[in-house]
């Protein structure tokens, strides 16, 4: 039972599986039960009933080696503690013929740690892989599925604790141009593979220096944490890494963040200048004063 528990760590186990799992156990638990109610043959003596269990634990281990530890994450862990396991079950067949002297007591004092280091190797095996699964659940609830970056929702809360720590934050807003037309006419899963490109190249000029985040669709933001860096700089070579990368090009605004400036008015400025970029030509990129020259200029001709 505890090795079909650790299997389920890893895998479902099937209907054939949890057939197989039953008999195994009725094999044991039936035996003993009749023993204890005084219906097993008389030929059959607690010694043999003994011996006979000791053989099907063996033999539980030796199908536990062979088809669980190649199908679960852990497979050395797993191992050692079958190995453990098995040393304490040859103890208990030896225990017997060994000698009541000093050293034979103290092989049984050190023979009967066994069990909890077998157990101790399980719980190893059990904690791990529950903060695997907890870990990724939290990956999972704070990142998008398809490009890996961080979310809407988590991006917008890291932009507002940094603004409230005071920390000087820029955002880039990236628009992949064209993305409608390439869904049409090669598809979505080679628009989502373009997709993961840009995001990646991203990520990559972001690193220990910002984060990246999918604000939706094509549409793919940036924060620049790092005072060091210039953002236009950063911005610059996303942009013309994209266009020697990949097979698309993008229209690239940003901003910086100002006093008495909150996390949405910040991200709305970096994707006005974005908007800018992709009305005047796409594949460039644009600071937020420029687009509001060029707005002040429209209305001024208006």
């Amino acid at each position: 039972l505890i090795n079909a528990a650790v299997f389920q760590l890893y895998r479902k186990l099937k209907l054939m599986e949890k057939w197989v799992l039953l008999l195994l156990a009725a094999l044991l638990i039936l035996p003993v039960m009749a023993w204890t109610l005084g219906l097993l043959p008389t030929w059959i003596s607690p010694v043999k009933l003994v011996g006979f269990t000791l053989f099907y634990r063996v033999l539980v281990l030796i199908l536990s080696l062979l088809f669980i530890t190649p199908r679960i994450g852990q497979p050395k862990k797993f191992m050692a503690g079958l190995f453990t396991y098995l040393l304490w079950l040859g103890f208990l067949w030896l225990r017997n013929d060994i000698p009541e002297e000093a050293d034979g007591s103290n092989t049984i004092l050190w023979m009967s740690f066994l069990p909890l280091l077998y157990y101790t190797t399980l719980f190893v095996i059990l904690f791990e892989r529950i903060v695997e699964l907890l870990q990724r659940i939290y990956r999972s609830s704070i990142t998008d599925g398809l490009t890996g970056l961080y979310n809407r929702k988590y991006f917008s809360g890291r932009l507002r604790r940094y603004m409230d720590q005071g920390i000087r934050v820029s955002v880039i807003f990236c628009d992949i141009d064209n993305f409608k037309k390439l869904n049409d006419t090669q598809g979505h899963a080679r628009a989502d593979e373009v997709l993961k490109q840009v995001a990646q190249i991203m990520e990559d000029e972001l690193d220990e220096i910002g984060l990246t985040g999918r604000y939706g669709g094509e549409e793919l933001v940036a924060m620049v944490v790092d005072r060091r860096a210039k953002v236009a700089l950063v911005a610059e070579r996303i942009r013309e890494r994209v266009a020697e990368e990949s097979i698309v090009t993008i229209s690239v605004g940003h901003s910086t963040v100002k006093k008495e400036m909150n996390p949405d008015e910040l991200v709305k400025q970096a994707d006005q200048a974005m908007y800018i970029s992709k009305t005047t030509g796409k594949n460039k990129v644009t600071a937020y004063k420029a687009a509001e020259v060029k707005q002040n200029r429209a209305a001024r001709a208006q």
